[in-house]
């Protein structure tokens, strides 16, 4: 049994501006700030993600994929997103029960919320082609 957290995965989320009272707030601004994801095993045997709370987050969504079709098909989310296992939850840990079968593993990813909006799955790293975003919410299985 194999799962995968790497920096890579963890996404980075867009820049929040203050804005003064009575100033004009213009658009909505979602998080800013990078959850940090961490991989333990609990006492039980169960898997635990916790991850760090950005100072503008107060919600979360975690997915999970697959990470061989990950890989298979060169980074395309849409195709290996495979569950959403936390909707907006007020948490900033999960212990996931499932196991990958023989020679597979996971690779997960979090992202931040508030009231303004959801933030982002990305890295924003120069490494990253494409936006993971527009994947990730493309299947059947993303977070709503």
């Amino acid at each position: 049994m194999r799962r995968f957290v790497a920096s890579t995965i963890v996404f980075t989320l867009s820049a929040c501006i203050a804005v003064p009272l009575g100033a004009s707030h213009g658009e909505p601004t979602p998080p800013a700030g990078t959850p940090e994801l961490t991989f333990t095993t609990t006492y039980n045997g169960e898997d635990r993600l916790e991850w760090t709370r950005p100072d503008d987050a107060f919600r979360f969504d975690l997915v999970r994929g697959d990470l061989t079709l990950l890989i298979q098909t060169q980074g395309d989310f849409t195709q290996a997103t495979t569950v959403c296992l936390a909707d907006d939850t007020f948490q900033t840990e999960f212990e996931d029960a499932d196991e990958p079968s023989v020679g597979e593993a996971f690779w997960y990813v979090v992202r931040g919320g508030n009231s303004d909006g959801d933030g982002t799955y990305d890295s924003l790293s120069a490494s990253q082609v494409g936006s993971r975003d527009a994947e990730i919410n493309a299947p059947t299985f993303a977070c709503p």
